[in-house]
């Protein structure tokens, strides 16, 4: 299922530093949800409910997802991602 995948444009909007409104589930929800400058979403309504939560209190969200373009540079970029995959592979050599 999609739940499994994970967008690659949810590193780009990480790496952008600002908060993210998503609708995500499965493993792109469980990386948006490591920083508490992003608002998760399930119904129409509640899109509405979290923008206007996002805007009530920009700033306070903003400072909050400043961590996000962290959290895709330490454990996201490609060069990460290979290294991770290389321990993965060889490590009982």
């Amino acid at each position: 299922t999609m739940d499994k995948t994970i967008p690659s444009k949810v590193f780009d909007y990480l790496a952008g530093g600002k908060p993210i409104l998503y609708g995500l589930r499965g493993e792109a929800a469980e990386i948006l949800q490591r920083t508490e400058g992003n608002i998760y979403y399930e119904t129409s309504q509640d899109l509405a409910d979290a923008a206007i939560t996002l805007l009530d209190n920009y700033n306070e969200y903003a400072s909050k997802a400043a961590y996000n373009r962290k959290l895709v540079k330490d454990e996201f970029l490609r060069e990460k991602m290979t290294e991770k995959l290389a321990n993965s592979v060889f490590q009982n050599e």
